[in-house]
């Protein structure tokens, strides 16, 4: 970071540890790794320390593996990366295995793969602001498509948190989109998420924050892609 006396040599570490994890994969924590920094902490380097240095040291690992990939700003490209970041960041093995992946995945089928981030997409946007529970109870559900919808985060779940699991994030994202496109469109063609009734709102709300975090909590927020109906 900027505030160190020899921000070059940072760089150039940083570059370094990068290329590292890039090339063997290691399994490594960053935020592990700052808990050390912060153990070893020198006033000297003009850096504050606590949640003000972990937030520095991210965001600069974040630009080191950027320009480690040769990923440039406005691409498809860029974009993937950075729903990588938004959904985890802390172990870089994984963060260039779903990156790898889901760039392979968007080349191959982009048709497939866009139908999981316009699933992502819908569902996230109208959380936004949201503080939705976790809790469901289906026996509030009015409608058959949220019932349907409701039917298949049961039945699918566990077969995308195996996955998810086991690092197979393109059969994850393929699936995610098969199970979910239509029915989500379904759903929404359908049914009203933010009514008045504050039950019924609550619990539309909690099965699509399920669907939207069952993918982006372990994979990527793909809901920073643009151009959905483009490909």
């Amino acid at each position: 970071p900027s505030g160190s006396q020899d921000p070059f040599a940072l760089r150039r570490a940083g570059g370094v540890f990068v290329k590292i994890w890039r090339a063997f994969r290691f399994p490594f924590q960053l935020t592990e790794a700052i808990q050390r920094v912060e153990e070893q902490y020198n006033p000297s380097t003009g850096i504050s320390k606590g949640p003000k240095l972990e937030k520095r040291l991210m965001k600069f690992f974040e630009e080191r593996v950027t320009f480690e990939l040769q990923v440039k700003p406005g691409t498809r490209q860029s974009e993937i990366l950075t729903a990588v970041f938004r959904s985890s960041f802390d172990n870089l093995a994984d963060v260039y295995d779903r990156y790898e992946i889901l760039t392979q995945v968007y080349e191959h089928d982009p048709a497939a793969f866009l139908k999981a981030a316009k699933v992502v997409e819908r569902t996230g946007n109208i959380l936004k602001g949201v503080q939705a529970g976790p809790a469901i109870n289906p026996s509030h559900f009015r409608e058959n498509s949220e019932k349907r919808l409701y039917q298949l985060l049961n039945e699918h779940s566990g077969e995308i948190t195996t996955f998810l699991e086991k690092k197979d994030y393109e059969k994850a994202t393929l699936r995610f989109g098969e199970i979910f496109y239509q029915p989500v469109h379904d759903f929404f063609k359908e049914v009203m998420v933010n009514v008045e009734d504050p039950t019924l709102r609550s619990v539309r709300q909690a099965l699509v924050s399920q669907i939207n975090r069952l993918y982006t909590e372990r994979l990527a927020d793909l809901s920073v892609l643009s151009r959905l109906d483009q490909g």
